[in-house]
């Protein structure tokens, strides 16, 4: 494993100031989330004093080149160094959206068309030059996602923007950086089904220790929606939101949530419940997979970050199709060890309604 530190100079771009030996390192990868990491070292290390808030660090090892932004640093005992800090798309939530003449912001056309949009707006090709980021891009659009999204916005962090239009179709978004043009570069990450080949099976001796874990804490299942808007209460839209079967009883968790609706669709309710369908992503019953994997596979060669695997447990006789959403590096002076985080992939309603062309 290889540690470089490197700071981003205007006109210079991305100088580097050293190669850093570290004592341990963590480094999470997420697929939707920003990922953070953490770096112990010693203050006898040249780079050490020389590190910077905003700094950048580069790990780079066998099919692995992870970047992070350098957030904090510590000093214990005039001696150990630590460095934590968050990877690049923590960028992405340095802004929030602006909102057009109609007083939100509406994009329509592929997700990831719509993703690159917000990105573009307000990082890249702001109103406001101030508000843009030097050497930021957006890679080129591959048209992924579901062809015909749609996205309103106002005053929102973009961040939440990309989170929830990526969650809806099962994907992920990262920020990267090209040494060679020296830039920022952010994509749109769309996982590949390798059920058929990739198994974490401890009996298989394709992965370690497994835990799995079920959470209910931020179930939501009836959202009350309100179109915003309106002064007042008699003349405001509220209607109630689901999946396929009404929950009641102590099984029906509700909340209530405004939405912005563009005046100009057809079937105003309509558009109402699909927004909360996709915002309902984040509020379902979650259950997890968290295994040690091992060098059976090869990350980011045989699998990698957003693919789709199949998870085995055999002591219950489970078998499922699973998301890899994290996955966290380690390195200290007993090797290096990768633990991932698989979620389960749960087709939605809103999901259900595109596939049988009602939306």
């Amino acid at each position: 494993m290889k540690l470089r530190i490197y700071r981003h100079v205007e006109g210079e771009g991305f100088v580097c100031l050293g190669v850093l030996g570290a004592l341990s390192l963590d480094f999470e990868e997420k697929q939707r989330e920003i990922g953070s990491f953490a770096v112990s070292t010693t203050l006898k290390e040249p780079v050490a004093r020389r590190v910077e808030m905003g700094d950048l660090i580069n790990v780079q090892d066998v099919n692995l080149n992870l970047w992070g932004i350098i957030k904090n640093t510590r000093e214990e005992q005039g001696a150990c160094f630590t460095m934590t800090g968050e990877d690049l798309k923590s960028i992405l939530g340095q802004r929030i959206s602006t909102v057009g003449e109609n007083g939100f912001d509406t994009i329509t056309g592929s997700t990831e068309a719509c993703m690159k949009y917000f990105v573009d707006k307000n990082f890249i090709h702001a109103v406001n030059p101030k508000r843009n980021i030097a050497n930021l891009i957006n890679a080129p659009d591959m048209g992924r996602g579901t062809l015909d999204d749609k996205y309103m916005a106002r005053y929102k962090p973009v961040l939440e923007i990309l989170q929830e239009l990526a969650l809806a179709q099962k994907m992920g978004f990262c920020v990267r950086i090209d040494m060679d043009t020296q830039q920022y570069v952010f994509d749109v990450i769309k996982g590949i089904d390798r059920t058929r080949d990739i198994f974490i099976d401890v009996m298989r001796n394709t992965a370690e220790g497994l835990v799995i874990e079920h959470d209910c804490y931020n179930l939501i299942n009836v959202f009350y929606a309100t179109k915003s808007g309106e002064v007042l209460e008699s003349q405001s839209t509220t209607i109630p939101v689901f999946e396929e079967n009404e929950p009641m009883g102590i099984a029906r968790v509700e909340s209530h949530t405004t939405i912005t609706v563009d005046d100009t669709v057809i079937d105003i309710v309509g558009d109402m419940k699909n927004q909360v369908l996709k915002m309902a992503e984040d509020f379902k019953e979650q259950n997890s997979f968290t295994v040690e994997m091992n060098s059976h596979y090869q990350y980011n060669k045989e699998y990698g970050l957003g693919d789709l695997v199949t998870a085995v447990e055999r002591r219950i006789g489970m078998r499922k199709t699973m998301e890899l959403t994290e996955v966290t590096h380690n390195w200290s002076g007993l090797g290096y060890t990768r633990v991932g985080v698989l979620g389960e992939v749960v087709t939605n309603q809103f999901e259900k309604k595109v596939q049988k062309g009602v939306v």
